[in-house]
């Protein structure tokens, strides 16, 4: 009887773990274009740029914003992947919403990034 309740109890953990992890990678890609987007329209155009200097601070906050947000995207599609590969944590809900996760912010982001117009 105990292999019976460990296999159960096995089964009922594995989704959880997924959608869990999912949900938090989901979480921080949607924080990093909206905090993106937010920090371009408002904040960006008030950091100064060094006289005779073609980029400055706040170019370069833009740059790390957009390497993180490349940085969680490889690490959700690798997430994804590894969600696939191992049978025991398959969730194909969480594995497409990594997916469309991981794909999706990087080109919205740039095609918003330019578009945005200043707010503040």
């Amino acid at each position: 009887m105990t292999t019976t309740t460990t296999d159960a109890r096995a089964r009922t953990t594995k989704a959880p773990v997924a959608t869990t992890v999912a949900a938090i990678l989901v979480s921080v890609q949607l924080c990093l274009v909206a905090g993106g987007l937010i920090y371009r329209s408002t904040l960006y155009h008030h950091l100064p740029v060094a006289r005779g200097e073609p980029y400055g601070v706040g170019d370069v906050l833009d740059l790390l914003i957009y390497f993180a947000l490349l940085g969680t995207s490889a690490l959700t599609l690798g997430t994804a992947l590894v969600l696939a590969a191992v049978p025991r944590w398959r969730s194909r809900a969480a594995i497409v919403a990594l997916i469309l996760a991981g794909l999706l912010p990087l080109p919205i982001y740039v095609w918003l990034h330019a578009r945005l117009p200043r707010i503040w």
